[in-house]
């Protein structure tokens, strides 16, 4: 199984309302220095219009969570539809929203 393979799987898994980092997301793809492939995996997912909740994929900062500016209006439109808050910095809180499997 290829390692976008693997990343979509993982990220199929996440529920509504929560969310993943990239690096979450290579390491459960068995390649933990692989964040940025699993970024590209989750644009492809996004761009197919794949079955794969890429907008629950975000980047992980010392202060939460972040989405990337390319998609921002979309994942973020998605994101608070699922029940999903951002604070007054754009910011996602990875202790509530977070999924730890």
């Amino acid at each position: 199984m290829s390692f976008e393979q693997r990343a979509w799987d993982y990220v199929r898994q996440v529920p509504c309302g929560c969310v993943v980092t990239y690096q979450q997301v290579a390491k459960a793809a068995n390649s933990p220095d692989a964040s940025q492939p699993a970024g590209n995996a989750m644009v492809k997912a996004h761009a197919k219009n794949m079955d794969v909740p890429w907008w629950r994929v975000v980047k992980k900062e010392k202060k939460g969570g972040s989405i990337s500016p390319g998609s921002r209006g979309d994942q973020r439109r998605r994101l608070e539809a699922e029940g999903v808050r951002f604070d007054v910095n754009d910011r996602i809180d990875l202790g509530k929203f977070g999924w730890k499997p």
